[in-house]
This record gives C-alpha cells, sequence and structure tokens, in this order.
C-alpha cells in the first residue's frame, strides 16, 4: 500500500472557495490510502466496492451516501473499473458562514457527525443513507452542475457553488428524516436510538437525564443502555462525557475563551472537573494543550 498521502485545505481550496467538487471515475480500481482537514460528502453514483477507514471498512454501493470528516484516513477499493462517485468538498469556513442554518437541519447531526463516528469504529457497518440514484433527476442535475462551474473561469462562480452545496445538504439531510421513518433494516433500534444521541449533540452543554435519552428512544432504560452499547462501544454516560470533551478541545482550539468558560458551555460542573477529565483524556492539561496551539501557529 502506498504511503499516506495528507491533503490540507490551503493545497486543496482555491483563495476564498468554501466549496469544491467533482466526479471521481478513474480507470484504476483503487483509490490509495489518504486523509485530509476538511469535510468531504461523497455519493456512490456508480459501482460496488469497499471504503476502508482507518482500520475499518464497510462495503458501498450505487445510491450509498456519507461523510468523510477531518482527519480519517480512508481510500476505496473497487469491484470493477465501472465506478463513479461524486465528491463535495468543504472548507471549514463553509460551516463557520452557515453554522446556524446547518444546525437547524433535521438530519444534519447524523449525517455529518454521528454516521462518520459510527463507521469509523465499527467495521463492516452499512452506511445510514442510500437513494435511488435514478429517481433524483435534479439531485443529479445539481451534481452536474456543480461539476461544471469547476471548469469555468469566470461570473459568480463561487457564490453559485456555495448556494448549490447547501441545498445539496438540505436535501440529503431531507432523505436522511425521511430514512429514520421508514428503516426496515435488521437493526430496527438503530434510528430510535440515534434520535437521543441527536439530542445528546444538540444540548451537551446542559444537564442531560439518562431517562430523557432512553424516553427520546422509546426504550426500556435497560434496553436502551443494552443498545447503546452495543452501537457505541460505551454507555451512554461515557458518550456524553467523551463529546463534551471533543467539543472542549475544539474551543480551546478555535475561540479565545477562558477555561471557565469553556467548561460552562460544555456541561462541566466547573474549571477544574473539566480540567481534571481533559487531563485524563489527552494527557495534557487545557491550558498547556492551548499553549502549546499558540506555540504552533
Amino acid at each position: 500500500m502506498d504511503k499516506l498521502k495528507h491533503y490540507t485545505e490551503d493545497k486543496v481550496f482555491k483563495p476564498l472557495e468554501l466549496v469544491q467538487a467533482y466526479f471521481h471515475d478513474e480507470t484504476y480500481n483503487f483509490t490509495p490510502m489518504h486523509t485530509h482537514n476538511f469535510y468531504e460528502l461523497n455519493i456512490v453514483i456508480s459501482g460496488d466496492g469497499t471504503h476502508h477507514m482507518n482500520t475499518s471498512s464497510c462495503r458501498i454501493t450505487t445510491g450509498d451516501v456519507f461523510i468523510m470528516p477531518p482527519g480519517i484516513s480512508h481510500g476505496y477499493t473497487f469491484d470493477s473499473k465501472k465506478y463513479s462517485i461524486f465528491h463535495l468538498l468543504f472548507n471549514k469556513d463553509f460551516f463557520k458562514k452557515h453554522e446556524a442554518y446547518l444546525n437547524n437541519l433535521n438530519g444534519y447531526q447524523i449525517l455529518f457527525n454521528i454516521d462518520p463516528l459510527i463507521r469509523k469504529q465499527k467495521n463492516g457497518m452499512n452506511n445510514f443513507l442510500h437513494i435511488n440514484i435514478k429517481e433524483n433527476y435534479n439531485l443529479m442535475r445539481i451534481f452536474n452542475e456543480l461539476g461544471l462551474l469547476e471548469r469555468q473561469e469566470t461570473g459568480n462562480i463561487e457564490q453559485e457553488k456555495e448556494h448549490l452545496a447547501l441545498y445539496v445538504i438540505a436535501k440529503i439531510c431531507d432523505m436522511m428524516e425521511e430514512e429514520k421513518t421508514t428503516y426496515n433494516g435488521s437493526n430496527r433500534y438503530l434510528f430510535d436510538l440515534l434520535k437521543s444521541v441527536e439530542y445528546i449533540h444538540s444540548n451537551y452543554g446542559e444537564k442531560i437525564e439518562l431517562q430523557t435519552l432512553y424516553t427520546i428512544s422509546c426504550m426500556s432504560r435497560s434496553s436502551y443502555i443494552r443498545y447503546f452499547k452495543q452501537l457505541f462501544d460505551c454507555p451512554p454516560i461515557d458518550y456524553i462525557q467523551d463529546y463534551r470533551l471533543r467539543q472542549a478541545r475544539s474551543m480551546l482550539k478555535h475561540t479565545n475563551s477562558s477555561l471557565t468558560t469553556i467548561a460552562n458551555s460544555c456541561g462541566f460542573c466547573d474549571s477544574a472537573h473539566f480540567s481534571r477529565l481533559f487531563k485524563e483524556k489527552y494527557q495534557i492539561s487545557p491550558s498547556k494543550y492551548k499553549n502549546t496551539l499558540k506555540q504552533n501557529t
């Protein structure tokens, strides 16, 4: 296997470019493992194969939709040379600019945050969303239009790409919500459980009661805990703490907020409690972590 390649925003995106789109239909059937520091939305237009992520993998087929978040090494092997994947790449500034809009989309948390986390750690886990490519003519038209815009050199290209990308995300999030109500897979509990995970992601800064979570999922307490452990390999309370710490680390990296403000914003009792848990998880105190970030900029 080739040496892992890493793609960064400054090497991929042009100045002021928030969105990039292209069809990947190479003449070879292996895409080397690589990683990047931006989000990528993938739709399998045709072909069957395997998507590899870190040490896990899952089968992919025509119509599969999935997100690749920053920092996860991944690559593809295909069963034949006849395949096509549509890729939509997002600069981090895209999410900053449209944060309020995106966070209000039903299905957004599952698509961009929860699904990638599960696929990364669950070997063989299928993608949550599968669409009928032949029936979604309008979506295919948008994909083709985005691809054409990449080759244009004049006009309001970046604004048009940004507008179309928002439409694509909203449409796919609608499909994710529809999938939640019609899911008939072998794990019937899956989307009921994910309702509670969406709640965690939206309310991590507040006190979260276990009873609220299993009520949202329409399960008994014992069933909820059992299914949660099966899906995430940890109990709900550990997942909540880990998610809060990841959000806190993001705030340390991207804001100048004090430790007290970050602790309060992320649902910790106080800054001392937050600092202790942060050091246990990352083997560095939050203050030293922030100082290290400053030294590296």
